[in-house]
């Protein structure tokens, strides 16, 4: 018979297993990443789209709906559906 503990930590290694073996992660940022504090401060919490995303060295900018995976930059129907212009970032001011 298995102890309830070692059911929780037998549930708990699926899913850990399930997690790190997966070969493509498919995710989307469900907000927009500040790029500073100062950016948090000045935006206006009543406006969507209205903060200064985070920005990488390689170019990528944190806005909302932005992913990234194994393979590079996701880009599929979720994308297109959920992406919207920032009212701040342009991708060249990165």
């Amino acid at each position: 018979m298995v102890g309830c503990s070692e059911f929780m930590a037998e549930g708990f290694n699926q899913q850990l297993k399930s997690i790190v073996m997966v070969k493509n992660h498919n995710s989307l940022l469900p907000f927009q990443l500040p790029e500073s504090m100062e950016a948090v401060e000045v935006h206006c919490e009543d406006c969507p789209h209205d903060i200064r995303p985070y920005c990488d060295a390689d170019g990528n900018i944190y806005d909302f709906a932005f992913g990234l995976n194994f393979s590079g930059i996701i880009r599929d129907v979720r994308t297109a559906k959920y992406v919207v212009p920032s009212q701040i970032v342009k991708d060249s001011e990165c």
